[in-house]
């Protein structure tokens, strides 16, 4: 299912039950991660930044030294195996790994948010199906002429 929602969206849960912040895990602390999303995420009412994935140990400290509670995982697998403490996950890694990457998270769980562009190709954005119970949400992007989109036969030529 799919949704159109003009950014900055529709009111969602900003907390989990009791009132705590919802645990976000954050892959990629490049300049994306560093200056957009780590910033953003630990200044919302809500959300509290848990875990930042890098293996880049200059990347690691200079996290640290901005927050200091902050956990660390060098890979993203580390995440999927403990789901169950965390409540999102934002992917802000290079682009051609959001794909796979969302569909970990989403196979784990998660609910997943992806740095723009969703995919490293506008084929691989087309042709991804993340799941049957997915619920995929696009913010402040508008739906495109049908003349733009790539058919789904192409999609299903490369075994997708």
């Amino acid at each position: 299912m799919v949704a159109n929602v003009p950014f900055p969206g529709a009111p969602l849960p900003d907390t989990r039950p009791g009132g705590t912040p919802l645990r976000v895990a954050l892959v990629g602390y490049g300049l994306a991660g560093s200056v957009f999303h780590a910033p953003l995420i630990a200044a919302t009412d809500g959300l509290a930044l848990d875990t930042v994935v890098t293996a880049n140990e200059e990347r690691r400290a200079e996290a640290r030294a901005a927050y200091p509670d902050l956990r660390f995982a060098a890979s993203p697998d580390a995440l999927w195996e403990r789901a169950d403490e965390l409540d999102l996950i934002v992917i802000a890694s290079p682009n051609k790994t959001h794909v796979s990457l969302a569909t970990a998270a989403l196979k784990a769980g998660l609910p997943v948010v992806v740095d723009k562009p969703i995919a490293g190709t506008a084929a691989e954005a087309t042709c991804w199906r993340p799941s049957e119970s997915a619920y995929v949400l696009r913010l402040g992007l508008p739906e495109p002429p049908l003349g733009q989109r790539l058919p789904h036969a192409r999609c299903a030529d490369r075994g997708r």
